[in-house]
Formats: structure tokens, sequence, C-alpha cells
């Protein structure tokens, strides 16, 4: 569901690429009879509605809005792009909607406190409406990265550790497990680099990224998969093994970055399972990771 401000949303948020799951909206325009704290009232009662968007200027009754907004989030995530963050943006805000749009800060922290996710941009509200959609709540911040290439892995930790995510450690008999079938130069540890296995233990893609997952699974909270689409059998295969670990182990989350030719054809595939999901980039990924598990701490799963 979402609820915004401008009719620039309503007449394009449906083919907007990443917010496809959007099922029912309100445009508020400048909400001179119904405002957004009614809004979540009544898609709060709808039970159909799994994640609630906003696009926010603005607006009168604050308050009311966040205490609505508080209880809203306690039974259903809220993701919000609360524009006019710049003095010239909020002057214009007020002129489009007449929305008092006060000072970012202050909404930075309203929100966090209210349990709304407030997100940078349409490509992360996209992002958002579809983690909370596709995958479960973490009971931590610990992240297992199972690597095609050593250095997207190097990538990777910077993206969680700058989105305040853990790369975790895995135990040394965890790591054992992995270094049997890796060349014994390589130095195993999280992220995982499974083309070294792949080349000497001869190992299929899918089997080496298998072997790697199963060697973290058990000290982590979701595992990112980065791995070369350039075939459709390795798509098939790999999204077949998310799918798998999703269901053998459905309190934690299972992502992807896929790359490479294939890798819009790799995305889909992946998000058509209903428990996993593709990310262009590791940046985008850790951040969805980092929101998601923001909110698990708000409701208290850890």
């Amino acid at each position: 569901m979402t609820k915004v401000h401008s009719s620039y949303f309503r007449d394009s948020i449906l083919d907007y690429p990443g917010l496809t799951l959007v099922g029912k909206g309100i445009d508020l325009g400048n909400g001179c009879d119904v405002d957004f704290a009614d809004g979540l009232e009544y898609f709060e009662q709808d039970n159909d509605v799994k994640v609630v968007a906003l696009h926010v200027e603005g607006m009168r009754d604050a308050r009311r809005f966040l205490s609505v907004a508080n209880r809203v989030a306690h039974s259903k995530p809220i993701v919000a792009l609360k524009t006019g963050r710049s003095g010239l943006a909020a002057e214009a805000a007020q002129s489009h909607t007449g929305s008092l749009v006060g000072k970012d800060e202050v909404w930075e922290v309203a929100l966090k406190q209210s349990g709304i996710t407030r997100v940078n941009d349409i490509d992360e509200l996209g992002d958002m409406v579809k983690a909370f959609s596709l995958l479960p709540l973490l009971k931590g911040k610990r992240i297992g990265v199972v690597t095609h290439t050593g250095a997207c892995g190097v990538i990777s930790i910077d993206a969680c550790q700058k989105s305040g995510l853990e790369i975790a450690r895995p135990s040394s008999i965890a790591m054992k497990q992995f270094s049997a079938v890796s060349p014994p130069w390589l130095a195993v540890s999280n992220p995982v680099d499974t083309w070294p296995a792949i080349m000497v233990s001869k190992q299929s893609p899918t089997e080496a990224m298998a072997e790697a997952a199963r060697a973290v699974i058990n000290d982590v909270d979701a595992v990112l998969f980065v791995w070369l689409a350039t075939c459709q059998q390795w798509c098939d295969e790999h999204s077949q093994l998310m799918m798998e670990l999703a269901n053998s182990c459905p309190d934690k989350a299972f992502i992807a970055h896929p790359y490479g030719p294939l890798a819009h054809e790799a995305a889909a595939k992946l998000e058509k399972t209903g428990k996993t999901m593709a990310f262009s980039s590791p940046d985008r990924a850790a951040r969805a990771l980092s929101h998601l598990a923001d909110y698990s701490h708000f409701l208290g799963c850890f």
C-alpha cells in the first residue's frame, strides 16, 4: 500500500521498477480533509496490506501522525520517503501542498522512534517495500557473504560496515569444512570466496556456494550471495539453492547480488520464489538488511 503527497507517485508508482507490489494507494494532495494519520488508521485495519509506503513532504499535525504510526508499526512495517530535506526543497514543499516541513534532523529522530523506516530515495523505497514483503525479520545484525569474486567480498565488507552491520566470524570448525575443498594457500574466512574452490575441487559453482553457505549458516542472521550470472543454468541452480536455504532456515534472510549479462533475469527468478530477493549492488543489499535489522530490533526480535 502507498500513501503519497503527490500525483507523481499516484500515476507512476505502479510502473516504477521495484515497486510493482503496490496494490492500494491514496493521494492526499494538500490534506485538507484526510491526512496521513487517517490513512494509516484505515490501512491498519486492512488485512490485505502487509507494508505501508509513504511519500511525505510535511504535515500539519505531526504529533497525531507519529502517535498513530508508532501503533501501526508494531503490526506492519512503514517505509517513508520524507522529502524537503534542504531549505530550498522545504520552501518548495510548502508552496506545493501547504505542508509544514519542519527541520530534517527532528524528523529523522521522530520517524525512527516511531518505528518508521526512513529511506533516502525512490530506489531505496522500492528495495524496502520488497524486503519487508519477502524477507523474514532478523534476530541480529550478523552477516555472512558467499561470493564468486574476492573483490566483491571486500566491497561487501565495506557496504555492511557502512550500514552498521556485523561481518560475522564463523567458528574455526565451520571454516575447516570449506577449507577442505579449497586450495591450501586460501585463508578461508567471511566473506567466503568460492572461486578458488571451484577451480581446484572441480565442484560446480552452485555446489561450492552450497558448501560455503553450510559453513557459515549457523553463525549468521543473513547471507548475501554474490554470483556471476552468465548462463541460464547457473541462474536456475543458484535460485534453487537459495529457495532451499530459505525453506530450511526460515528465520534467516537470503539475498543476492547477481552480476553479469543475465543479472536482471536472475533477479526476477529469485524474487518469484517469494522468499528471497536480489539487489543491483552490495551497498543496496546492505542498506536493506540494515533497515530490516533496525525494524526487527524495534519489534524486540533481538
